[in-house]
């Protein structure tokens, strides 16, 4: 493999276990609940563990796409290359790209978002569909490599999240690029201590916006990411989004369908997103918990 290559590959790698980040405790009323319940520190400092290093390790892959967006669009033939060009290099940059990216689109917003190559063959000449991409009219913020990140949806089946970032004009008409990627691939790929522990992101609105557990593609089909029980006002998705980690016996979720025969009560371990609008929630058995 050339140094071209394994750059590049580097660039476009999913992004692995990055390691456990720093804890931050309880308050030391809600701690001594807890120990008086029967999970002990060192038990409730492991969970949210878990909890740290999947927000530090969706953090690391939304700096990756952002890369791989970037990496992308600089390309010449992306910047440069005619509508047939462009179209053979995505067709082969598809088998390269990781799991998680879902597809990658030219699209021309002067031209009522019509997509002008694809990875995927059949959307070239369709419109971009707004359910897939309801930030299109927008004011899109770019950051300081020029890529914008759009907020999570549900379409195609997926929860997905578009990188998006300007290329060169066609004339007087400025196109972009557009990475979709699946937050429902990227969470499955995230390892949990036992088949019982299972951990969900949480936007600020208070929808999950993937899982570990494996989501039923008809379940993601009906227009709108699910609402986490008790929603934005749930104890743990107020501490993660507050910028904190900790352990909560969380009402809300054991008072909703999520528990599921011998499994339930769950404790949540909660930890959030850095500079995302996002908290990872890890739900333990409450028996799994006491038994450390």
């Amino acid at each position: 493999m050339n140094d071209q290559v394994a750059t590049r590959r580097r660039y476009l790698a999913t992004v692995g276990a990055v390691g456990t980040a720093g804890l931050a405790g309880c308050s030391d009323t809600l701690a001594g609940e807890l120990l008086d319940s029967g999970v002990d520190e060192a038990t409730r400092e492991r969970y949210i563990g878990v909890a740290t290093r999947m927000a530090a390790d969706v953090e690391a892959w939304h700096r990756a796409r952002r890369r791989t967006a970037r990496w992308l669009a600089l390309t010449d033939v992306a910047q440069n290359g005619t509508s047939e060009e462009r179209q053979a290099w995505l067709q082969t940059e598809a088998e390269q790209l990781p799991e998680d990216v879902y597809q990658v689109h030219i699209v021309d917003p002067s031209d009522n978002w019509t997509v002008v190559a694809s990875t995927s063959g059949p959307k070239v000449g369709e419109v971009l569909n707004t359910r897939e991409a309801p930030w299109q009219n927008d004011t899109l913020e770019y950051g300081d490599d020029g890529v914008f990140t759009s907020r999570a949806v549900e379409a195609l089946t997926r929860s997905l999240v578009s990188f998006v970032t300007q290329l060169g004009t066609d004339g007087d008409r400025r196109h972009l690029l557009v990475v979709q990627t699946d937050v429902d691939e990227l969470a499955s790929t995230d390892s949990q201590p036992t088949a019982e522990v299972y951990s969900q992101i949480v936007n600020r609105d208070g929808r999950i916006v993937a899982g570990t557990r494996e989501t039923d593609r008809l379940d993601r089909n009906d227009g709108t990411l699910s609402a986490y029980p008790d929603g934005p006002e749930a104890e743990a998705v107020v501490g993660a989004l507050g910028g904190e980690s900790g352990f909560v016996d969380e009402p809300a979720i054991n008072d909703s369908d999520e528990v599921d025969g011998d499994d339930g009560p769950y404790v949540v371990a909660y930890a959030p997103v850095e500079n995302r609008a996002w908290a990872v929630l890890t739900h333990v058995p409450k028996a799994t918990a006491k038994s450390g």
